[in-house]
Formats: C-alpha cells, structure tokens, sequence
C-alpha cells in the first residue's frame, strides 16, 4: 500500500513536470507565448500612436502592454455599454476586438463595426477591429 502511494505520488510529480516542461519551460513554447499577439499589437500600435498615454480595451492586455508599452484594460464581458462604462471611467480611447476573443454581447459590433453609435471604425489589421471611442 505505501510503495502504491509513493508510485502514484511520484507518476503524478512525473507528469505534472512533463507538462509544465511542454506548456511553459520549452525553449518552444517560451517562443510561442512571445509571439502570440505581438506583431498585431505592434501593427494597431502604428495606427493609434497618437494618444500613445491612452488605455486602450482589449483582449489581452497584459500582451497589449509588453508589445506597446501602452495601458490597456480587459475587455468585459457586457455589451457596449459596459465598454463606454469603462472608457469614460478609465478614460480609454480605443477598442480592439479581436476574432475568436469577442464577448457575445459585443459580437453585433465585430459583426457590423460601422453600425455603432458612439464607435468610430478605424481599420481591421489580422482579424483584430480597430475603433475610436467618442
């Protein structure tokens, strides 16, 4: 019974090492986290420099920082009225959805992005809408 326990207590230290290796230690998967995002943050970073001390919603915004070196807070999940919420309470003046990272509340904007009252379309870079908040 106690050599049953201390095998299953090792296999489990086993495992648990060889998954932190593959997902977060690799020089691979290290690569991969560094790249996620960066290049699309740098490109909506060229468009919106110009109030570079501006929060800007999205996604992600501990990668959005690193990339820009910009505020950024997360996008919520509520309608636009949430995101006007925060906007005016933090003032952020942009809103980056990204494909396969939209809240269902905000899909009619992702959808339709010229169709909304108080957003300005600016551009679409790599599946990532780019909008001005008024």
């Amino acid at each position: 019974s106690r050599v049953f326990q201390g095998g299953l207590v090792a296999a489990s230290l086993l495992l648990t090492g060889a998954i932190l290796w593959m997902r977060v230690l690799s020089p691979s998967a290290r690569e991969q986290a560094q790249n996620r995002g960066v290049p699309r943050y740098l490109s909506i970073e060229k468009i919106i420099e110009a109030d570079s001390d501006l929060p800007v919603i999205v996604a992600n915004p501990p990668g959005y920082f690193l990339a820009s070196h910009r505020p950024a807070l997360a996008l919520p999940d509520g309608d636009i009225q949430t995101v006007f919420a925060i906007a005016e309470r933090y003032g952020a003046r942009y809103l980056i959805l990204e494909e396969g990272a939209v809240t269902e509340g905000l899909m009619p904007i992702f959808d339709a992005p010229a169709a909304q009252k108080g957003l300005i379309f600016l551009e679409e870079i790599e599946g990532a809408k780019i909008f001005a908040i008024e």
